[in-house]
């Protein structure tokens, strides 16, 4: 058998699994940076939503208080405005009773003081007293009929005072009435809002099923290719042993024809002989690097899918280490949107209001990690670079 004979001598089929397991490879990353891009997506849009439910939040709490604010302003301005009137009609009341006493005292001094002087004047004559004595009861009559009507005006004054405090009390009956109307719209929106953080809930409960469902898709299908390209490996690798077994049993049938055909021809048959044994020998050590050369090809592919392997592992461990942080956060901000109702709620109306009562905006948005974490805002960016937790549990 010729040189050139044994250089023909290939394993067909070799040399393209190392190609098919990088086409598999890159089709695994590109299937990686599709997962990637679509979780980033779905933190982009959970990260709104949640945003737009804490301004829900803010903007109902902010509302609540300007409305307690405004409603108590009112009951003051009404409150002082009342005291007001009542304090000028008590005082005009005194005022006029205080002048109608000093004017009877006044008018039955001077009535005593002409009795005296007339008594004094007309003490010759009996009839002319007796006459002035009428005179003098008349004027008193007269004096106590004025005395009378400056009593009927006290007692009108009186009679506008018990007006003025009976409107005072209708006054405080309307702002109970509207303390309790205040109260039951606090109630109707704290039921509204109860309904919708509700509805919320539910809708995060189903999305966060669907996502946990795709995700174990996902892990599944990455694991069915993981273990495809591990048997396509497997394959590649019995079949270069069979080709080199192959190869090896028709080197040994060659050179024992060789060996035979030596013994039989002359001398220089016998060195042409030797030298198509050297070449034979020469072509099964290229065959033997040939198959080192595939060996360390499968290696480099086995080294491949075992960093895909712990790449995977360690997109699933992060993926539930942001599914369970990200649950302690929504139950946290929840636990913050409840308290904030209920102190809503127990908070009576002529109460001032607490700073502390109050949570500031900024708690309501601050994110549970530091910037330098490995997830900026969400969970579903564990398959990124960013990976960490602070939204979906």
């Amino acid at each position: 058998m010729a040189a050139g004979d044994w250089s023909s001598l290939s394993i067909p089929g070799a040399s393209a699994s190392p190609s098919r397991a990088d086409t598999v490879a890159a089709a695994l990353e590109k299937d990686l940076e599709d997962e990637r891009r679509e979780r980033r997506e779905q933190v982009a849009f959970l990260n709104r939503i949640c945003a737009k439910e804490r301004e829900l939040l803010v903007g109902r709490a902010e509302s609540f208080q300007r409305q307690l604010v405004e409603a108590k302003d009112l009951w003051e301005r009404e409150r002082a405005l009342l005291q007001e009137r009542l304090s000028v009609a008590e005082g005009a009341g005194r005022e006029a009773l205080q002048r109608d006493i000093l004017g009877l005292r006044q008018s039955e001094q001077g009535l005593e003081a002409r009795l005296s002087e007339e008594e004094k004047k007309w003490s010759g004559s009996v009839a002319e007293l007796k006459e002035q004595l009428a005179g003098s009861r008349s004027e008193l009559e007269a004096s106590k009929r004025e005395a009378t009507n400056s009593g009927a005006r006290t007692a009108e004054a009186e009679a506008k005072l018990q007006e003025l405090r009976l409107e005072l009390v209708s006054c405080q009956h309307q702002r109970e009435e509207a303390a309790g109307a205040f109260k039951e719209v606090l109630g109707k929106r704290a039921a509204s809002e109860a309904e919708a953080l509700s509805w919320l809930r539910q809708e995060y409960t189903e999305q966060r099923q669907v996502l946990l469902d795709e995700a174990s898709a996902e892990v599944h299908s990455l694991r069915t290719k993981v273990q495809t390209l591990q048997q396509e490996r497997d394959r590649a690798e019995s079949s270069s042993l069979a080709k080199l077994r192959e190869a090896h049993a028709e080197a040994e049938e060659v050179t024992t024809k060789l060996r035979s055909e030596y013994e039989e021809e002359n001398q220089e048959a016998r060195s042409r002989a030797a030298w198509q044994l050297q070449a034979a020998d020469d072509m099964v050590v290229g065959l033997r690097r040939r198959v080192e050369q595939e060996t360390e090809a499968h290696l480099s592919c086995r080294a491949q899918l075992s960093a895909a392997k712990r790449e995977v592992a360690e997109e699933s461990a992060s993926l539930a280490a942001v599914l369970s942080s990200s649950v302690e956060q929504q139950r946290l901000l929840q636990e913050k949107a409840v308290l904030l109702i209920e102190r809503l709620r127990g908070h009576p109306p002529g109460q001032e209001l607490s700073d502390s009562l109050w949570p500031k905006i900024a708690s309501l948005g601050s994110s549970p990690r530091s910037p330098p974490r490995r997830v900026e805002g969400s969970w579903l960016s564990s398959v990124s670079k960013e990976d960490g937790a602070w939204l979906v549990g």
